[in-house]
């Protein structure tokens, strides 16, 4: 996702009006968005790749990055690893039916039950292979704690008119192995003023750096958790791009970004996850301080 510039002279695509020229308002709510909104302002989705050389350039010089941000990423692949060796289960949560249900609860079961079994011998394994102890703890805390959410979740599933809420505090616990730190969106609302509009609107989740003499910074924001009626027709895993995503879902998840863009870690990128379900679309919004500026 692209922020442009744009020039006081009217565009050449008539969907795109410049700033100067601008005769209509602009949503309030940012949960109102459009993608025609987001065009106005001269934001637009594509499909260009991030270029990681570009976006870690800007990171590898500054203090606060290399302090708590690059030399934590270590740590945060060794809970990718040990927690592929230890999670022998899986649960189709776009099913939703009865029996897969019961067998994911006695899944779950069985790997915490496993867990606590081979705690010592697993600890050890790993201890072995230099992960410090204090990490070890910490992820196999928040595992133990999601696996308990996740029977939590399934002990409820038959339970009516259940929305979006259950993924985002999924993801929320799910997020805390991997040693991040989750916050609710809720929490504050960003505002923005575009040409006299003050938009307002929060994410479902921030994730944080950890604090640091005051002082904390936005890492990456889920601005959206829908369920799957989100996908354009059927689901299916071949199409899980933001192409088959309902317009509305895409309009407030760019305005979302916008919001948020001050406060990234990233800058001048913003990251953030369209979460679907259980499934997840990383995107990014590349936006300099002059466009920014020009925009509010």
């Amino acid at each position: 996702m692209a922020a442009r510039r744009l020039s006081n002279s009217q565009s050449s695509d008539s969907s795109v009006s410049s700033f100067g020229e601008h005769d209509r308002t602009f949503p309030r709510d940012a949960s109102s968005w459009t993608l025609g909104h987001l065009n106005e302002i001269g934001i637009y989705y594509d499909n260009a790749a991030i270029d990681l050389e570009q976006f870690m350039s800007c990171l590898k010089t500054r203090g606060n990055v290399i302090r708590d941000g690059l030399d934590k990423m270590p740590q945060i692949s060794n809970a990718f690893d040990l927690t592929s060796r230890v999670w022998t289960f899986s649960f189709a949560f776009d099913e939703e039916k009865g029996d897969t249900v019961h067998v994911a609860e006695a899944n779950t079961i069985q790997a915490i039950t496993e867990f606590k079994e081979k705690n010592n011998e697993i600890q050890e394994n790993f201890l072995l292979k230099g992960i410090r102890k204090f990490h070890y703890y910490s992820w196999s805390s928040a595992l133990k704690d999601f696996w308990n959410y996740f029977l939590m979740l399934l002990w409820r599933w038959h339970k009516p008119a259940q929305g979006e809420g259950k993924y985002t505090e999924l993801l929320r616990a799910f997020s805390k192995i991997f040693l991040l730190m989750p916050e609710s969106g809720e929490a504050y609302r960003e505002s923005i003023n575009i040409i006299g509009v003050y938009v307002q609107g929060s994410p479902a989740i921030r994730f944080l750096t950890r604090p640091y003499k005051g002082l904390q910074q936005l890492l990456f924001v889920v601005t959206q958790v829908k369920s799957y009626k989100a996908f354009k027709g059927e689901y299916h895993s071949d199409s899980f791009t933001y192409d088959n995503i309902q317009p509305d879902v895409l309009g407030q998840h760019g305005i979302e970004l916008l919001l948020e863009a001050k406060e990234g870690y990233f800058s001048p990128y913003v990251v953030g996850i369209l979460c679907i379900g259980t499934k997840v679309i990383f995107t990014s919004m590349y936006i300099e301080l002059d466009a920014y500026n020009e925009i509010s």
